[in-house]
């Protein structure tokens, strides 16, 4: 019976770290502005995981047939917002490659202040190359 009761406390403690690492999660979705739904899926499976803390600190203490029941519900509720979690999850945007940048940083400018060309070239144009229409 001692043996049952270390498994419960040492996956007390394996929640206990999910937890904290969920934490992080929560905060780089927001940090990244991931979507509503992946936010909300990742707080609810934070707080399904402090309900399984409680059930497993309570089976060390408590002998109950209805602790193992809420403990298996809140473990599927928690894979199925997994799962809907990494569906809806977006990457970060990649950094700017050099060639980005540098056409954000000169080409872009270079060609905004270019003058557009007048009506009168326009139309001279489109007579000479009518293939191009």
């Amino acid at each position: 019976n001692w043996t049952e009761k270390v498994c419960k406390a040492l996956n007390a403690v394996a929640l206990v770290a999910a937890c904290i690492g969920m934490g992080f999660q929560i905060k780089n979705d927001f940090d990244t502005n991931q979507p509503p739904i992946v936010k909300a899926c990742d707080i609810l499976q934070e707080v399904g995981m402090v309900i399984q803390i409680g059930v497993e600190l309570a089976g060390l203490f408590v002998e109950s047939a209805a602790l193992p029941v809420i403990g298996i519900v809140v473990a599927i509720v928690g894979v199925v917002l997994m799962i809907i979690s990494m569906i809806f999850h977006t990457k970060p945007p990649k950094p700017e490659t050099p060639a980005e940048k540098f056409i954000d940083d000169y080409g872009k400018p270079f060609l905004n202040d270019l003058d557009n060309p007048s009506q009168e070239w326009l139309d001279k144009y489109n007579e000479n190359h009518p293939e191009d229409e």
